[in-house]
């Protein structure tokens, strides 16, 4: 005899009639979906107009069109400059030398001192004292017209902080 409250048992697969009506609506949204985007936004690539930088006149630049080869040529012009020998100011003594040449120099004399120890031009120590009073060149400041003909400078008033080294 049959039992008349027996259950079937569960099904454990997914209907594929609901997984293909499932996918078919999936596919229609995205569908209706891009084409709204679409409507929306405006997708289609915009070229700036050729305007005046693309002519040829004296205003624009020009654009290189091989810039390796510019690089190249540029460094070849900065290395010949710097091995290159002659006056830079021939009234001041200042003379261009390859680089070589200058740490040979340096090697086998030392530094030269070119900020020695000379003599501010008139009126500079009291500008100098003025404006930075704490700075050691201020200190050290000596003007021109103040240098003793033996090379000595004469003593300053004992109120002047150039002599006494500043309040500090």
């Amino acid at each position: 005899m049959a039992e008349p409250n027996r259950r079937q048992p569960e099904s454990r697969d997914v209907s594929g009639r609901i997984l293909l009506w499932f996918s078919a609506g999936f596919v229609v949204f995205l569908g209706v979906t891009l084409g709204v985007l679409a409507l929306l936004f405006d997708t289609t690539p915009r070229q700036p107009p050729l305007g005046r930088a693309f002519e040829d006149n004296d205003r624009s630049p020009t654009l290189q069109r091989d810039g390796e080869d510019a690089l190249r040529m540029l460094l070849a012009r900065e290395k010949a400059q710097l091995e290159k020998t002659g006056w830079i100011d021939q009234k001041a003594g200042i003379a261009r030398i390859p680089i070589e040449d200058a740490m040979q120099m340096i090697a086998d004399k030392g530094v030269p001192e070119w900020m020695g120890r000379g003599s501010a031009k008139s009126g500079e120590c009291d500008l100098l004292n003025a404006n930075v009073p704490r700075a050691p060149q201020a200190r050290d400041c000596r003007n021109t017209e103040e240098t003793a003909p033996g090379g000595s400078t004469p003593a300053v008033e004992a109120g002047s902080g150039a002599a006494t080294g500043g309040a500090r």
